[in-house]
């Protein structure tokens, strides 16, 4: 993955996990996924040269002949530097922008709460936490079922958590255990909960885990609008800035 910083790296590797086809041509890393979903059919990571625009042209091409829609990732070590702006003008438009950013394991972040308890999902509660997904992220009701599989799906590599608070389901998060690094994936809490830490919690027990697993570093990439800042008042420790741009 010559050229990829941590944080996309994670993000590749991930691709795999989740189903998507992973394709390296000519400094481009592409990932495909039967999937009609943006998130899991793009390009994570290119290195071009004077084709740049030829280049760009093909991966457009390439998704609208499936016809998905689909996002480029770019982060400071892609090339063409001024590529972002190469794919505004090829009708691309920026979307979000993450952080990568990086911690230790070992570090105690947050007091225990009592009144939250966060652990590994348990079978037959997997309906439960995808709600929480839907409620927590705003992700359209069309992809329950895809959330749903993805959560039943067996790989060791992977582990979801739920935050209870009164024998409610109120948080999902999951973790991935990569060779290099410890992956934290898409945290997030019911509105109705916020405010309370337990986002935090979350972060806390997946590192715990991590460390106990022998994993010393971990891995997020986090909206900078929202769970950024958390990370940064926890002391995660920044380490690219990733633009996302999608393409319909």
């Amino acid at each position: 993955m010559s050229g990829m910083d941590a944080a996309v790296a994670c993000l590749w590797e991930l691709a795999e996990l989740i189903g998507s086809t992973r394709t390296v041509d000519r400094g481009l890393h592409r990932i495909d996924s039967e999937t009609a979903l943006s998130s899991r059919n793009g390009v994570l990571h290119a290195s071009l040269g004077a084709d740049a625009e030829e280049r760009v042209g093909e991966i457009v091409e390439h998704f609208e002949a499936r016809v998905v829609p689909f996002r480029w990732h770019v982060s400071p070590t892609c090339r063409p530097r001024d590529l972002g702006e190469r794919l505004l003008a090829h009708g691309f438009r920026e979307v979000d922008t993450l952080a990568g950013m990086r911690s230790a394991t070992d570090r105690r972040l947050v007091k225990p709460d009592p009144s939250v308890r966060v652990e590994p999902l348990a079978p037959g509660d997997e309906p439960a936490f995808v709600d929480v997904i839907l409620a927590g992220m705003e992700v359209p009701e069309s992809r329950r079922a895809a959330l749903l599989a993805n959560v039943t799906g067996p790989d060791s590599r992977q582990t979801h958590y739920a935050a209870w608070v009164d024998g409610v389901l109120v948080g999902a998060a999951t973790a991935v255990r990569f060779p290099r690094a410890g992956f934290l994936q898409g945290a997030t809490v019911l509105p109705t909960h916020r405010g309370r830490g337990i986002y935090r919690q979350l972060i806390q027990t997946r590192l715990t885990h991590f460390h106990q697993a022998g994993i010393a570093e971990a891995i997020i990439t986090a909206r900078t609008a929202t769970s950024a800042p958390i990370c940064d008042r926890l002391g995660f420790e920044r380490i690219s800035t990733i633009d996302v741009f999608e393409h319909d």
